[in-house]
């Protein structure tokens, strides 16, 4: 049985979905999703989309890493966490950069069903879907791993380096490829 490539190049297989994504191209061209989504790390890009958000911009928002309602369903408003350099920081005061297409629209309605299940239970948390799971905790993950980039690693001295380098962010690379799967980019 033989199975032609859709318009995206990706193999269909009857009844099995993709049997296989399109040959990575042998020219280091950007992939058709990064041309308007980028893995920019900075102060003032969205940890998400990469999109320029500077200070002032309409389109800025601050993300908290730790969603507000599980800090108070959970009792952590108030708490802090230790840094990998060993300062604390307030769960509440860890944000990071996000514009309002990622922050209020792509993880808008996941964040919600992963609300809705965490306050009916275990077994609503265990019914969600993988997808939606994943997405969630990865963004936490990486909002954690985002946010520490742009900590320093001796907050008295502004030119020491980051808590965490910039190599670290793109040894994750693919993991925040895959947090493109909330805007419909990555499928």
């Amino acid at each position: 049985m033989r199975f032609l490539p859709d318009a995206a190049g990706r193999v269909r297989v009857p009844g099995k979905g993709v049997a296989s994504e399109p040959p990575v191209p042998a020219d280091p061209a950007p992939h058709r999703f990064l041309s308007t989504r980028r893995h920019t790390i900075g102060p003032d890009s969205c940890f998400i989309c990469g999109r320029p958000i500077p200070e002032g911009s309409p389109q800025r928002t601050r993300e908290h890493v730790f969603p507000k309602w599980l800090l108070r369903q959970l009792g952590l408003a108030e708490s802090t966490l230790t840094s990998i350099n060993r300062q604390t920081i307030g769960y509440y005061q860890l944000t990071v950069p996000c514009c309002r297409t990622c922050n209020g629209v792509d993880f808008s309605a996941i964040e919600k069903r992963v609300q809705v299940a965490f306050s009916a239970g275990l077994d609503a948390v265990r019914r969600l879907d993988r997808r939606d799971l994943f997405l969630w905790l990865g963004k936490i993950y990486y909002g954690v791993v985002y946010a520490e980039s742009l900590r320093r690693a001796d907050v008295r001295d502004p030119a020491s380096p980051p808590l965490v380098p910039e190599e670290h962010l793109e040894s994750i690379r693919f993991h925040h490829f895959l947090l493109q799967a909330a805007s419909g980019a990555v499928q």
